[in-house]
């Protein structure tokens, strides 16, 4: 099967809208509200989240061909994501963060518009996994503003902005929708990983390395608790979180390394475009399936911090 690469015109991505909207809302208030005598200096901070996930991979998306991050952003692969936190503030700018987050992603051609003329929708795949995350890295805070100087120095302002970047693995086992039960994925060599046939293309393992990086924005309500909105994107080691990177295999080389009912679900599983054509596949070895981009995918959170703080004197 061929696809058309034309790229098209898509949604206008909500996020940095928002993000701006709150950014200039944040603007406002730094100058209304009062600032905080207080030194985060050597504080240990927690924070918990709770939000929502979106998956940017090889499935699903919107119409035409698959296009970069949140160009392909599809609300229908909305899952649940919650996260907790441990911070250490070396300074009042910066603090080293540890957070893990557990949560899911999901996404389905079936998405696409019935108009769709790309090609994905035909391809008809899907797939749904678990997510569970670990990760470390710096968080700088821009905590001060000069305009709310006291005796000629910056102090603490309850609003504030804060950028993350860090490393991290996770835990991903893609399974997709087949008679009525999700079958894990992996198992079934659906694109040949592992087969001498196509040495290219390696078994994958359930813990890979991924690397986030959010913006965030805060408010004390005081010198400990706080609340703050965060969006975080992660990109990942693999392409393989929802099991889609290639191009299709000869069916019958399942035979060789499957057991005869493996085999029987892998072939129904590696091209499913059979069940929108009357059980007649339109693809064949060698036609696209994927593309070899690593995925990634991104949170919005709703979160508060707590700091065990302590006063500053000036």
């Amino acid at each position: 099967m061929g696809w058309c690469w034309n790229m098209v015109n898509t949604h206008i991505c909500i996020m940095p809208k928002l993000f701006v909207f709150l950014y200039f809302l944040f603007l406002h208030f730094r100058g209304v509200t009062q600032p905080l005598d207080v030194n985060y200096s050597g504080v240990w901070g927690f924070m918990t989240q709770a939000g929502v996930n979106w998956f940017f991979g090889d499935i699903g998306g919107i119409r035409g061909v698959g296009q970069p991050f949140a160009k392909d952003w599809n609300l229908k692969g909305t899952t649940p994501n919650v996260a907790a936190s441990v911070l250490y503030n070396a300074t009042n700018r910066m603090a080293f963060r540890l957070q893990v987050s557990a949560g899911s992603l999901k996404s389905d051609d079936k998405y696409l518009p019935l108009d769709d003329n790309s090609g994905r929708r035909e391809r008809n795949l899907n797939f749904r996994t678990s997510l569970f995350e670990a990760c470390a890295g710096v968080q700088l805070n821009y905590r001060y503003f000069v305009d709310y100087a006291v005796d000629n120095e910056p102090t603490i302002g309850r609003f504030y902005p804060h950028a993350f970047v860090g490393i991290g693995l996770f835990y991903a086992n893609p399974k997709a929708l087949y008679e009525g039960s999700w079958v894990a994925l992996r198992p079934l060599r659906t694109e040949g990983q592992g087969m001498a046939e196509y040495p290219d293309r390696k078994l994958v393992k359930p813990i890979n390395l991924y690397f986030p990086v959010s913006l965030g924005l805060n408010y004390n309500f005081n010198e400990g608790l706080g609340m703050h909105l965060e969006c975080m994107w992660r990109k990942s080691s693999t392409d393989y979180v929802d099991d889609v990177s290639a191009r299709y295999i000869n069916p019958a080389l399942f035979d060789k390394y499957l057991t005869p009912e493996q085999t029987k679900i892998a072939r129904a599983l590696h091209d499913r475009s059979g069940e929108l054509n009357n059980g007649r596949s339109i693809n064949k070895e060698g036609d696209i399936r994927g593309l070899p981009d690593k995925d990634s995918w991104v949170s919005f959170n709703l979160g508060i911090t707590y700091n065990l703080w302590r006063k500053k004197y000036y």
